[in-house]
């Protein structure tokens, strides 16, 4: 993965509440969604799809343990909203762009 541009998010669990993403970095391109970052979980590594819709669906696979489905959409304007989901286990989570990361460019790839 080439140099993406980086992001801020975090996702919310009952009893743990919000839980920040750091070191975030996602980039789009034709449909397909790669990205990297941790979390208080550990390291972990994003793979998923985006539509021109605004729909948006990723896998969190933290590395040598399990997975969390990510669906969401796009605003238009820089932030990813959605819910997670592992098991019975929910909540939701927003990513946006990093001001100061990347360009216009970036957000209008998500349009």
């Amino acid at each position: 993965m080439s140099a993406a541009p980086r992001w801020i998010g975090f996702w919310e669990q009952q009893g743990y509440g919000r839980q920040e993403m750091h070191g975030l970095e996602l980039e789009f391109q034709n449909g397909e969604i790669e990205g990297r970052g941790l979390d208080v979980i550990g390291p972990f590594l994003f793979c998923g799809k985006f539509d021109t819709s605004g729909a948006v669906v990723m896998v969190k696979q933290y590395l040598g343990l399990h997975q969390v489905l990510y669906k969401g959409w796009y605003d238009g304007e820089g932030h990813l909203t959605g819910e997670w989901t592992l098991g019975n286990f929910r909540g939701p989570f927003q990513i946006r762009l990093a001001r100061g990361s990347g360009s216009e460019d970036d957000i209008q790839t998500l349009k």
